[in-house]
């Protein structure tokens, strides 16, 4: 406390001031003790202490990582589901044809169609006919092969046909052929016949289906 005439300093229980002799007032005391009480009074704020993890907490949110994980993998690897039966594109028929054609096959020779089965394509069949004049049998071979097999066939090894109709005058032909893209070879030989060429008429149509 100071003394409230001189502004000494004193200790706080002086009732005179040691120095000019003047009494001083308790109201300086009182107050200061009246902080002091006030001050014991107030509670000090607690800090609640934070819980200790335990080690189910460490061991759980990395397993619940590892859960999330593996479920967004499995989101992102999952097959789309086919569009709807409505939104798929429709079925469309396909068509080679010779056409009703009419041509001459010399003696020891051949004549051939080419046709070509695209990726994609699925009932694959070939129809048609042929009938054939000139000679003494008034006949023809008909041969359908593939690309490779016809290679063969043109140098004189053993072939495998989708059809041999032999030596005939004519006959229908009604065969289903793979549904993987190729080429086929529909093959009129007169190749046994040294001397006569023949007169042959033909149609070939060769259909298909793809989307």
């Amino acid at each position: 406390m100071f003394c409230s005439s001189c502004g000494v300093d004193l200790p706080n229980d002086s009732k005179f001031c040691r120095y000019c002799g003047q009494a001083q007032s308790v109201a300086s005391t009182s107050v200061g003790a009246a902080g002091a009480v006030a001050r014991a009074r107030t509670p000090t704020p607690v800090v609640a202490a934070r819980p200790k993890r335990g080690v189910a907490g460490w061991i759980l949110w990395p397993l619940l990582l590892l859960l999330v994980v593996v479920w967004l993998t499995q989101q992102t690897n999952r097959s789309p589901l086919p569009p709807p039966a409505s939104q798929q594109s429709p079925v469309q028929q396909h068509r080679q044809s010779t056409g009703k054609v009419a041509f001459t096959v010399n003696a020891g020779g051949m004549s051939n169609y080419k046709f070509t089965v695209p990726p994609g394509a699925s009932n694959v069949t070939m129809k048609g006919y042929f009938t054939a004049s000139g000679g003494s049998g008034n006949d023809i071979q008909v041969i359908v092969v593939s690309e490779d097999e016809y290679v063969n066939w043109q140098n004189g090894h053993p072939t495998k046909s989708f059809y041999n109709s032999g030596q005939v005058t004519q006959d229908s032909v009604n065969i289903t052929l793979p549904s993987d893209p190729g080429t086929y070879y529909v093959v009129f030989s007169n190749k046994f016949s040294l001397l006569t060429p023949k007169a042959v008429q033909a149609s070939m149509d060769l259909n298909y289906y793809t989307r």
